[in-house]
């Protein structure tokens, strides 16, 4: 809302004039894949080897901005990530080696 050349917040219990999802946060990808290799050891016994990495090119998956009008210093920043778990989207790299043995 503006009024007479300056920004300023809406009264309490109002939410301004602004359409709904006027703002959006940066979109996060991933790419995830696997290589295997089958190798005969015997006529019945087979060595599986396979190599899956999560998050190849260990892109970061950025927080939503700030959408609290009151803090005026942090709106519209990023100032997070958006998983600081151990697995789902938005994990670091991660490489796991698999050695299966099929009979």
């Amino acid at each position: 809302m503006v009024q007479s050349g300056r920004l300023c917040l809406p009264a309490p219990g109002l939410h301004g004039n602004l359409g709904r999802n006027i703002a959006f946060g940066p979109c996060y990808y991933e790419i995830d894949t696997a290589l295997q290799k089958e190798f005969g050891v015997t006529e019945r016994l087979r060595l599986r080897f396979r190599v899956e990495a999560f998050n190849l090119f260990n892109h970061p998956a950025y927080d939503v901005p700030a959408n609290v009008w009151t803090e005026t210093g942090n709106f519209g920043q990023i100032t997070g990530i958006h998983n600081g778990g151990a697995v789902g989207t938005g994990t670091p790299r991660r490489i796991q080696f698999v050695l299966r043995i099929v009979y």
